[in-house]
């Protein structure tokens, strides 16, 4: 089976960090694995040496650049794992060009994928039937201005973020009018799309995985929660990847009437937008018990310190079974 990771997007080096893991899990679970290195330039590489070399990366973030291998055009495979994130992983790029060469693959389908990413359509869909997400202005590079007005009715306590997108690259949190310029700004940087968001005050964050198993059936895991270190505003690039600034508490700890509503909205949501095989639900918790889905993640994180296997391992799911039953149902599900 083949793994496709890295990829174009600002993510890169976060999705060789979960490819490690995932190859690691699917040698012990016993498959014969194709490592494809996707260099930031869409060349795909076949990298026979990947496991061993990402391994022997840890004293920073780890590149396709780091591993040998010589460039391919095309693969044949009885299935692939696109642990890709971001930009052509998890906007339905990668998921078009494996449905043209007929390789069944793990996760959603490019139109889901596509539909997850736009955080402005996500929110759409969502409240439309009857789930709740905090209020929010799409904007893009050339009509921000003309929104400003609308912008401001929002509050002056924001989130401004990518429209697409993942890992917390490019958010801002702004407390001030006069701040909104250059948080857009930092965005248009990375991309041409923005979303303004109200910010929920001191909320917690809870997250919870789903995996659908080859017959269909969906398993919940249990909830998860992160809290911020001292000396962090918010779960930014910087406290997931760089600098430890975040307590990961598996499971969360919710009455049995809270932890049941956070499984039924995940569910409905994974059902709304047409996922399929897996997705992280992010979630913030109001101090009024409010709760507010913040993003559906198709291809969620698989590094050491990610949420999604941890919240499964914590539900009873190794690893080497959970990648296993994402492989089992790409092969049976219907592309």
């Amino acid at each position: 089976m083949a793994v496709f990771f890295g990829g174009p997007s600002n993510e890169h080096e976060i999705s060789c960090l979960s490819a490690k893991t995932v190859i690691s899990a699917l040698i012990q679970a016993g498959y014969q694995v194709l490592p494809i290195a996707v260099d930031l330039d869409l060349t795909w590489r076949h990298t026979p040496d990947a496991a061993g070399q990402l391994a022997s990366i840890t004293n920073r973030l780890p590149t396709t650049s780091d591993l040998s291998g010589g460039a391919i055009s095309t693969i044949e495979a009885d299935v692939a794992f696109p642990v890709l994130h971001g930009a052509w992983g998890e906007d339905g790029g990668v998921q078009r060009e494996l449905t043209k060469l007929e390789i069944p693959y793990v996760g959603s389908n490019a139109a889901a994928s596509e539909l997850a990413m736009d955080k402005a359509e996500t929110k759409k869909r969502l409240t439309e039937v009857g789930v709740r997400v905090v209020q929010a202005i799409a904007v893009s590079r050339d009509d921000w201005q003309e929104h400003l007005s609308q912008i401001e009715s929002l509050g002056v306590n924001l989130f401004v973020k990518p429209r697409h997108g993942g890992s917390s690259l490019g958010v801002t949190h702004v407390k001030s009018d006069k701040e909104i310029p250059s948080a857009l700004e930092k965005v248009f940087q990375l991309t041409d799309q923005a979303l303004v968001e109200v910010a929920v005050q001191a909320p917690r964050e809870i997250e919870i995985g789903v995996l659908q198993h080859p017959d269909q059936r969906l398993q919940i895991s249990v909830c998860g929660e992160i809290k911020l270190k001292s000396g962090f505003d918010f779960y930014d690039y910087q406290a997931k990847y760089l600098a430890d600034g975040a307590e990961l508490i598996v499971p969360a700890k919710l009455n049995d009437l809270e932890s049941s509503e956070f499984a039924a909205i995940a569910e409905k949501s994974f059902n709304t937008l047409g996922c399929a095989g897996l997705a992280r639900v992010d979630f913030l918790l109001a101090n009024d018990g409010s709760i507010y889905l913040n993003e559906v993640n198709t291809m969620p994180g698989f590094t050491s310190i990610s949420m999604y296997p941890r919240m499964f391992a914590a539900s009873g799911v190794s690893l080497p079974t959970l990648v296993s039953t994402l492989v089992e149902h790409g092969v049976k599900a219907n592309r």
